[in-house]
């Protein structure tokens, strides 16, 4: 590989090898890589500006997706001086559009609330969608957001960072498409997450999504494959579980008076109550479809609701 730097041929090797095999939904033993090293993509964001205090960004080579995943993992105030305690983790999932460091923001604030213990110490995990996967596996299996997180990003997380390994100490936040998929993962594996917050989410029906670009890139305008997919199907197959009093589930659904998504928002909450799934609804006033704006309105209470 004559005018290919060995770093460069290590790249190609490590690719080669994974192209070899297909996708699969397992649980896969994942591969970090140095920031230095990873390729940009729609998996991983090129990033040069200072990270908030605690927060650091990460990279792993998904074998399902062959392709390098970016996530940043923000750590509280006595991670590193108490080596013993293990802490819960919260999954953050962002917007279409977000990346695994947009919403670095969000450690600013949760940082000295941790310190003046008016919300608990706990691990927040930032992963990065690979683009609109409404963090499902797309339809022509070219995004496996779903795959990543479940099946690669958890198991690393849990095997490098001292977190509570178990569905008690798991939990969920998102915005918008971030939300979407937040509902999802609760209501699809129970056995692993124990409550959720949505912002703003796009909780489309079988009429209202066809036409959008998620219906497209996430669903490839197969209304099957959505409603297989969709977070009132999947509410609903858990409320039918016949396990479900060992995995109790809790959900907030917030939606700002302004956002385009509160009629959509509502419509969800009202379904979850008839299903009898305990649920929380709360309505902002004056917020549109912007996360931080949220976070501005009402603060950071909801890591206490986990």
């Amino acid at each position: 590989m004559k005018g290919f730097s060995p770093l460069k041929i290590m790249w190609i090797l490590m690719v080669s090898v994974l192209l070899l095999h297909k996708p699969s939904d397992a649980l896969a033993v994942v591969q970090e890589i140095r920031l230095s090293t990873a390729m940009p993509s729609n998996w991983f964001t090129t990033n040069t500006a200072a990270l908030p205090k605690g927060m650091s960004q990460h990279a792993f080579i998904s074998p399902s997706n062959r392709a390098d995943v970016g996530y940043s993992v923000y750590l509280p105030p006595g991670y590193t001086t108490n080596t013993t305690k293990r802490y819960p983790v919260v999954y953050w999932l962002h917007g279409a559009g977000g990346n695994e460091i947009m919403a670095s923001w969000l450690a600013e604030l949760v940082d000295p609330a941790i310190s003046a213990k008016t919300i608990p110490p706990m691990i927040i995990v930032f992963p990065n969608a690979g683009g609109r996967s409404m963090w499902c596996n797309s339809f022509d299996r070219s995004m496996l957001a779903e795959t990543m997180v479940i099946n690669e990003l958890i198991p690393l997380i849990d095997s490098k960072y001292r977190t509570i390994k178990n569905r008690s100490g798991r939990f969920l936040q998102g915005f918008s498409m971030g939300g979407f998929g937040s509902a999802r993962f609760l209501f699809k594996y129970p056995q692993m997450f124990s409550s959720a917050i949505t912002y703003g989410a796009p909780y489309n029906t079988k009429t209202s999504i066809v036409g959008t670009a998620e219906y497209t890139t996430a669903f490839g305008n197969n209304i099957n494959y959505f409603t297989a997919n969709s977070p009132y199907t999947l509410a609903n197959g858990y409320s039918k579980r016949t396990d479900k009093n060992l995995y109790p589930v809790r959900i907030r659904v917030v939606a700002g008076t302004d956002d385009p998504q509160l009629n959509l928002s509502t419509l969800y909450k009202n379904v979850l109550i008839q299903l009898k799934i305990s649920t929380q609804y709360l309505e902002v006033a004056a917020v549109a479809h912007d996360s931080q704006a949220y976070y501005d309105a009402i603060g950071i209470d909801g890591f206490n609701f986990h």
